[in-house]
């Protein structure tokens, strides 16, 4: 059945896959740890109501969350026991937290995971004390003009000082905050907009219309994926169009003030954008940088795209900043559109991974 969310664990040893019906499944990878068996062993269940929108292992490789259109977030139990003979084990659910509105579209882990965030279409971003199984109010986010919230991602400031809190100066925390200072999120939006702001503060710190007369003419569309490298200082978004919107965040260290303005905001022009065809961008994700042989670079990382129409490509940049398509990834039939793509170090090996319509994982 076809998959609709993905996530390799960091140590490489597990994956899992989220389904229309509510359903996932975790299984082993065959890579990571020389522990990892060879058998089939894996999690089965379905903890959510309807589709599933995104998967996220923490970073101990032995939890998962995973969020739905049913509008909850749910995190699990996802340990496979190595001395269990047992190959089928049932998916326990262990904490649930509801409060959005509307589909949760995507989720990502604060630091060690005391603390998750979560991305809907009811046009927030929220702040969640796992222990506690609650919202941390204080620190929700709303997007202007209430468009919806289709994907996020968090980091570390994109350079020393562009974030307060980044270098040491720690505001108030509250009541189950852990980790947030020095943080950015930043999100795609349903009217083609890309935002950033500070965790801990909510202050602005990213804008970007979406708006590229030369390649869209002066059309915009939803911004389904986006990808954020603080060791990079770089910034990806995909859109529902097929354009690819990459920014060199180090040129800049914000580009507004602080507050929530919004009409008078400085519109940050990506650095390098680009299309392929219309098929819609549904997967990003920041590959090693080419090397010398390979490709004379920019400082910028490569790209790995996934789109609609079943493509799945790594694309780099020329000295000049231009993109230069390295390397296409086969195996997937034409029309089963690729829904999440990962790029993933294992044992000092670069990996990619991918996972779509077809209900196959691929890994490259």
């Amino acid at each position: 059945k076809k998959i609709t969310a993905f996530d390799v664990s960091p140590d490489g040893r597990l994956y899992a896959t989220g389904h229309a019906d509510g359903s996932i499944f975790i299984t082993y990878t065959g890579l990571g740890s020389s522990s990892s068996p060879t058998t089939s062993t894996k999690r089965i269940g379905t903890p959510h109501l309807s589709t599933i929108l995104s998967l996220t292992f923490f970073p101990s490789s032995t939890v998962l969350l995973s969020t739905s259109s049913d509008l909850s977030l749910r995190i699990h139990d996802a340990n496979l026991s190595v001395s269990d003979t047992t190959t089928s084990h049932p998916l326990n659910t262990v904490r649930t937290l509801q409060a959005h509105t509307a589909g949760v579209t995507a989720a990502a882990i604060v630091e060690r995971g005391r603390n998750v965030l979560s991305f809907s279409r009811d046009a927030t971003a929220r702040l969640w004390d796992v222990g506690g199984t609650k919202e941390i109010v204080g620190r929700r986010w709303r997007a202007p003009r209430g468009s919806p919230v289709l994907c996020g991602c968090i980091g570390d400031a994109w350079r020393e000082g562009s974030v307060p809190g980044d270098s040491g100066a720690l505001g108030t925390a509250l009541d189950g905050e852990v980790g947030t200072a020095g943080k950015v999120i930043f999100v795609g939006l349903q009217n083609g907009s890309v935002r950033g702001y500070e965790l801990a503060t909510g202050h602005a710190r990213f804008f970007s219309s979406g708006v590229d007369p030369s390649l869209t003419n002066f059309k915009t569309a939803p911004v389904d994926s986006i990808c954020y490298s603080a060791e990079g200082g770089a910034l990806v978004a995909g859109r529902r169009d097929g354009i690819v919107m990459l920014w060199s965040l180090n040129a800049s260290p914000r580009s507004t003030a602080n507050g929530t303005a919004q009409d008078d905001e400085l519109d940050w022009a990506p650095t390098v954008v680009f299309k392929r065809n219309g098929a819609g961008i549904e997967g990003l994700a920041f590959g090693s940088a080419p090397t010398p042989d390979e490709l004379p670079t920019s400082p910028l990382p490569s790209i790995i795209i996934g789109a609609e129409d079943s493509s799945v490509c790594h694309v780099g940049l020329d000295a000049d900043g231009k993109p230069v398509l390295m390397e296409e990834f086969i195996g997937v039939e034409a029309g089963d559109g690729i829904r999440v793509v990962k790029a993933l170090v294992v044992e000092e090996r670069n990996t990619i991974w991918s996972a779509g319509d077809d209900g196959c994982v691929r890994r490259y």
